[in-house]
């Protein structure tokens, strides 16, 4: 009986041992996640650089991507060319294409052109060593297919075409993908938005949800975000943004709004932020990455559930339709008597709105109550005077141009504790010029979708907010004032 007790002792040590060596063994996926393709080069690189080079498809790259990522142009790495950059330093050697779902042999010779013709500027050397390395084909191929160990980096706007044409089967294939991912058993996964070239923001923030949702890898997670004032990297670039601008309803609607760098992830929704602050993000470079962790990581803490329970579509929609209608009103001659306002740095409790009218191109009105009561009359009167402003004249129309209304809710203020402590496209700011004994003219606002709107860093935020209250740009330096900022919530919908 003891020696029984002994040899089962004996074999379970000994499956103990052999299942926790298993599940040692098994690869660790990390996860990065950021706008821009080309931001997944470093950590690409560093994957490579840090793993031995004799595991098999250690260099190999599969590349889920609507474009090759391949270029002329090699002089410094963007997201059109950073594919390209990856095999001409012999980090890569190995590239497997998968842009589209199925694909036919026609379809696959014409991606070999595509790539070819994006090189024809380069060395015969660099063109041969890209072709040697791109294999082309569809994910129905590859599903057929375990590649352990090699890097996954999976661009959104594959989606865009050939991966189905509904929600439903876009989002299919995200899961399929995603199933495909895990049982690769990859280092890692890059993602990117990519949200330039998408053309239905709310479909995108879903795709990216499903991905999340469905994504339990083992590893770590991390994030960069894009910049506070970021620059086009092509006329493709250029050409996407002036589209956007003309239609804010679509593109900076509140829930589903797309911006420029880091206001992108700033502005995403509620339900992504959440998501992706579940993940105990970590941050990978950029100036504004860590600004953007701290807010996912706020939407998952009621650190302010009054201001909060603001946060809803229906909310939003009773305030547009509100602000719309006493516009209407305020064009057809009645009048919304004032409101009195109390600017509380003190009471937690206390709210503020603003409202703005606007075309694509410029303003047409705003007015702003720093601290009101949260009613429907604040609304209505804050709109009538944005109706009414003087300095762009009074509104005699709604139907005559193609108006917009800008909403923003404040919560309450706080001081800061210099004139950077504040994120541009989350905190509006509210400067306080102590050389004024005038209360009218002590103050002045600069809403946060100031920033988001003109892509603005944080000094180009302050100087706006300098100029408006005439004084110089470069005041806020070293000028008498005290600054405070409150977390606010932007949408856009049209008059």
């Amino acid at each position: 009986m003891k020696n029984l007790i002994k040899y089962i002792l004996f074999f379970s040590a000994f499956f103990l041992i052999l299942i926790l060596s298993v599940s040692c063994s098994k690869t660790k996926t990390n996860v990065f996640i950021s706008d821009r393709h080309g931001l997944s080069f470093n950590p690409v690189k560093l994957q490579i650089l840090t793993r031995s080079g004799n595991k098999e498809n250690a260099n190999t790259l599969v590349l889920f991507d609507h474009h090759n990522d391949v270029s002329s142009d090699l002089s410094s790495v963007k997201s059109y060319n950073w594919v390209g950059n990856l095999i001409d330093e012999g980090l890569v050697n190995k590239v497997i294409w998968v842009s589209a779902l199925k694909l036919n042999d026609l379809e696959i010779a014409s991606r070999k052109n595509w790539l070819i013709n994006n090189m024809e500027k380069t060395s015969p050397e660099f063109q041969e060593k890209v072709l040697s390395a791109f294999e082309i084909i569809d994910f129905e191929t590859l599903s057929k297919r375990k590649l352990k160990n090699a890097v996954i980096t999976f661009d959104f706007d594959i989606l865009t075409e050939n991966c189905g044409q509904t929600f439903n089967e876009q989002s299919a294939f995200i899961k399929k993908a995603v199933k495909w991912m895990k049982k690769s058993e990859s280092p890692l996964v890059t993602l990117a938005l990519s949200a330039v070239y998408q053309a239905n923001p709310e479909e995108t923030w879903n795709w990216l949800a499903t991905f999340l949702e469905n994504a339990d890898f083992s590893g770590d997670w991390y994030f960069q975000s894009g910049y506070y004032n970021e620059q086009n990297e092509s006329n493709e670039d250029l050409t996407g943004w002036a589209n956007w601008k003309k239609s804010p309803q679509i593109f900076n609607h509140y829930e589903n709004s797309f911006y420029k760098g880091a206001y992108l992830w700033l502005n995403a929704p509620l339900k992504i932020q959440k998501l992706l602050g579940s993940k105990n993000l970590a941050p990978f470079g950029g100036s504004a990455t860590e600004d953007v962790i701290q807010i996912f990581n706020q939407a998952n803490k009621n650190y302010s559930s009054d201001f909060n329970s603001l946060n809803s579509f229906k909310t939003m929609e009773h305030m547009t339709q509100i602000a719309r209608n006493a516009i209407e009103q305020t064009v057809d001659g009645k009048m919304f008597y004032p409101l009195e306002q109390n600017i509380s740095f003190t009471n937690p409790e206390s709210k503020g709105i603003a409202v703005r009218i606007r075309t694509t191109e410029n303003d047409k009105g705003c007015y702003a109550l720093y601290s009101c009561k949260f009613e429907d009359a604040s609304i209505e009167y804050a709109a009538c005077e944005a109706a009414k402003d003087p300095r762009y004249g009074f509104l005699t129309s709604t139907t005559d141009q193609n108006l917009f209304i800008n909403i923003t809710i404040f919560d309450s203020w706080t001081q800061m504790k210099d004139c950077y402590d504040f994120i541009p496209g989350y905190d509006s700011l509210l400067i306080e010029d102590l050389a004024f004994t005038n209360k009218d003219e002590q103050f002045t606002l600069l809403q946060s979708a100031i920033a988001s709107e003109y892509n603005c860093s944080k000094d180009d935020f302050l100087e706006r907010i300098c100029r408006k209250a005439k004084l110089p740009a470069d005041y806020y330096k070293t000028g008498n004032l005290k600054f405070y900022k409150a977390a606010s919530i932007t949408f856009t919908d049209g008059l």
